[in-house]
């Protein structure tokens, strides 16, 4: 389940700034947490937020949630705190429905068809996109892709279509001078 973060910044001045992004809800043990990107949660001068909320599709939003972020990969989450019983029963389905890719270790191959899900900062802004393309390449802990990933798709699903199986997190665009290149911070990694 793709959700949508927005995180506030507060500063001594009484200026506020915000910023968002997307992520993907998981069960870890008795834990639900949304993962997402490190960039989505911590300010670009390395702040942590006064407050992240996570919207939920068909349930509601969750507010002052406890959030971590990593320092080596650009990878964040938010624990939910009390979880309403439609995402409890919703995650208890995930076993049956997509699973991890390269949970043995491989490495999805270049070509491999993928799709990119988030909310982008374009439209509503709370209607979900899906992006498709393709394994570019690899660079250390990420996928290259030539799927498009626009600024508050980061921290959304990337999902390999054929084996129907979550690669990782949607994470940052390279332009180059002709086109541009995504990342995904793959699930092993995380």
């Amino acid at each position: 389940l793709v959700v949508y973060i927005e995180c506030i910044f507060k500063y001594n001045n009484g200026d506020s700034q915000s910023q968002s992004g997307s992520g993907t809800l998981e069960r870890s043990g008795d834990k639900i947490r949304a993962t997402t990107n490190r960039h989505v949660l911590i300010a670009e001068n390395g702040r942590a937020p006064y407050q992240c909320s996570v919207l939920v599709p068909f349930d509601k939003t969750y507010f002052n949630n406890e959030i971590r972020a990593r320092d080596d990969v650009d990878y964040g989450s938010i624990d939910i705190i009390n979880p309403s019983e439609y995402i409890k029963g919703l995650l208890m389905l995930q076993p049956s429905g997509i699973y991890s890719c390269g949970i043995d270790g491989s490495i999805t191959e270049i070509g491999t068809q993928i799709a990119i899900l988030g909310y982008p900062g374009i439209g509503s802004g709370t209607d979900i996109t899906v992006t498709q393309g393709i394994i570019s390449g690899y660079d250390g802990d990420y996928y290259i892709t030539d799927a498009k990933i626009e600024h508050w798709n980061s921290g959304g699903a990337a999902i390999d279509v054929n084996k129907n199986c979550y690669l990782g997190i949607p994470t940052a665009v390279v332009s180059g001078t002709v086109e541009s290149l995504g990342r995904i911070l793959k699930g092993q990694s995380i």
